[in-house]
């Protein structure tokens, strides 16, 4: 439950504190702030100069994955819920539930947000107001998170499947096989 931040040129501790519990997820930087998920269904925001807090927030679940973003913090929790709350003060933005628990990380552009859910859904919701954009059924369980690229959205699956999607229909337009089954992440 300790936090340390150290000068990357010599090693020389610049802060530490304590957090109170260990991490449940990995942490997510933007701007000047570091949003960390922990296992007593918290995420607190602290400086990255100083280590102070910023706001912290208390969930009814434990937070799984979490994207931060210039503008929000989007995340899973385990109650089946994806979430944006604002980098500043962590206010609520949206949320969605979801029909299975997240699977990775969300992924996002500068108009959407992707993310994968255990039962087998691949949606992008806008950035800014959350609504859905679309939604791709997948062929097999998720294997992690979807992955943007410039003209994709690439879904890796349990099976020995890695599917792309147009980032703006969301209708498949590829599909690579992998050797053996890709396993859950």
């Amino acid at each position: 439950g300790d936090l340390a931040a150290f000068r990357a040129a010599d090693g020389t501790l610049v802060w530490r504190r304590q957090l109170g519990a260990p991490l449940a997820a990995s942490p997510g930087p933007a701007l000047d702030r570091l949003f960390l998920p922990l296992a007593d269904n918290r995420i607190i925001a602290v400086s990255l100069a100083t280590g102070e807090s910023a706001w912290e927030r208390t969930f009814t679940a434990p937070v799984t994955a979490l994207l931060a973003l210039d503008d929000q913090l989007v995340f899973g929790t385990t109650a089946k819920k994806v979430m944006s709350i604002d980098l500043k003060r962590g206010r609520d933005r949206w949320t969605w539930k979801l029909g299975g628990d997240l699977a990775g990380s969300p992924a996002a552009d500068d108009k959407r947000i992707y993310f994968a859910s255990r039962d087998n859904i691949l949606p992008a919701r806008d950035r800014k107001s959350g609504n859905l954009k679309w939604k791709a059924g997948l062929s097999s369980r998720p294997a992690g998170g979807p992955l943007r690229l410039n003209d994709f959205v690439l879904m890796p699956l349990v099976s020995n499947q890695i599917v792309g999607f147009d980032p703006i229909s969301g209708k498949p337009n590829a599909t690579a096989a992998t050797a053996g089954e890709i396993g859950l992440q």
